[in-house]
């Protein structure tokens, strides 16, 4: 599947403000799945997994400090930890739109400062999936991750969900939020008038 410009930032909005909730690790099947409960319409939530297939390179960074705290300790773990690592922030949810093949500001940020840097191949990928994750916790703590990749589907209920059905689901659930549709309620997210 080519992930076009316009295909990378619907998945975006498909993304945005969704719950990530878990993540799977295959190193010897070059695949990273990784679990997020996604706003959608019809449906409010619905746990739904992007399956990353080709995956050349994870890095992570684990810091015990907000994430903009250059002097935040850096927590080394192993790619076996980053499953518990994920569930350890209790399901956050993640923002900024931009999740596939984002600008490399942010990584120029940690990427001297890894908890986890593990290649599966020589070559990383040819596309990015990048997430992060803020504790509410004191001191606070922040994850960013990094997966290269070739290849992305979306499945939800053990089931292949097309692309498009999953950014169509985004798109109609922002849509009515910023209509005022009561059925986005209960979400702690207000439109911006």
């Amino acid at each position: 599947m080519e992930l076009s410009e316009e295909r990378r930032r619907g998945i975006g909005v498909a993304l945005n403000e969704a719950d990530w909730v878990g993540i799977t690790v295959e190193p010897a099947g070059h695949r990273v799945t990784v679990a997020f409960d996604v706003l959608t319409s019809p449906a409010r939530e619905a746990r739904t997994e992007l399956v990353l297939d080709g995956v050349g390179r994870v890095a992570a960074s684990l810091r015990h400090g907000r994430w903009d705290d250059p002097a935040a300790p850096v927590q080394p773990f192993g790619l076996g930890e980053l499953p518990g690592v994920v569930r350890g922030f209790g399901g956050c949810p993640i923002y900024g739109w931009e999740f596939i093949d984002p600008p490399e500001r942010d990584w120029l940020e940690w990427r001297d400062r890894l908890s986890l840097d593990v290649a599966f191949r020589p070559a990383p990928g040819r596309h990015v999936l990048e997430l992060f994750q803020e504790g509410d916790t004191e001191p606070p703590r922040h994850l960013d991750l990094r997966v290269w990749f070739d290849a992305l589907r979306v499945t939800r209920g053990g089931a292949e969900l097309p692309v498009q059905e999953f950014i169509d689901g985004g798109r109609r659930w922002w849509n009515a939020l910023w209509a005022g549709d009561p059925r986005t309620g209960g979400t702690g997210i207000a439109p911006v008038r």
